[in-house]
């Protein structure tokens, strides 16, 4: 009783932990994490959850798509076939400048 009990608490304890990872969405080059993304200082972004992202901008929000439809590029930075996106969190460098995404991270242009 004792093992099924223990395996039954491990096992659950296991998916909670996979359930509140913010990295998830696995990419064949590399993991996508769950956040949202900007080009630069515009209005639109970019937003991943689980195994779906959607755009959205100053007029609403775009449907879901897979996120397998985005190319993993480096931790915090992705591409979608004609933009970088950088996560939202990833450090950007002080600048006056105005900063835009690439595939480096952020960069001052």
């Amino acid at each position: 009783m004792f093992n099924k009990v223990s395996s039954f608490f491990a096992l659950t304890i296991f998916l909670l932990l996979c359930i509140k990872n913010p990295v998830l969405s696995q990419n064949e080059d590399g993991v996508i994490s769950e956040g949202i993304y900007w080009v630069g200082p515009t209005g639109m972004g970019l937003q991943v959850e689980g195994n779906q992202y959607r755009y959205y901008d100053e007029s609403g929000e775009d449907y879901w798509r897979p996120v397998s439809e985005l190319e993993y590029i480096t931790e915090g930075v992705i591409f979608d076939g004609e933009d970088y996106w950088c996560l939202s969190t990833l450090p950007q460098p002080a600048s006056s400048e105005i900063v835009v995404c690439s595939s480096e991270g952020w960069i001052a242009r």
